[in-house]
């Protein structure tokens, strides 16, 4: 019988992730794009792409929310970067903390309309 050792990242709630990424979350489809941009520019990081998070109803707006809180959990994310517009209805008010509650993982967040754009 073979046996393998199996290389991966321990977390602080003991779950085990094989890749090591800081996740750039955007909560909206106007700021996947900047996600994008960041992920490019840095290595290690990966970004998601949400095509919701405005003009949703509030169970599609719940349901929005727990995905993107799902993916700041997942034992292959070290930590997370949170990238809001500031308008849009999943705003990082309602998913920051519940990504803290979930795990506590590093999370910083951004919020583009009160930290001056995208540059």
């Amino acid at each position: 019988m073979t046996t393998y050792q199996l290389t991966g990242y321990r977390r602080c709630d003991d779950r085990v992730g094989v890749r090591n990424k800081v996740l750039i979350l955007p909560t909206c489809s106007c700021a996947s794009t900047t996600a994008e941009q960041i992920a490019r520019q840095v290595d290690g990081c990966v970004a998601v792409v949400n095509q919701n998070g405005c003009s949703q109803t509030n169970l599609d707006a719940q349901n929005t929310i727990d995905v993107l809180v799902g993916f700041a959990a997942n034992p292959n994310v070290f930590a997370t970067v949170l990238v809001g517009v500031g308008c849009e209805v999943c705003n990082v008010g309602k998913i920051e903390p519940l990504i803290r509650e979930r795990t506590n993982k590093p999370l910083a967040v951004t919020v583009l309309q009160e930290d001056g754009g995208t540059v």
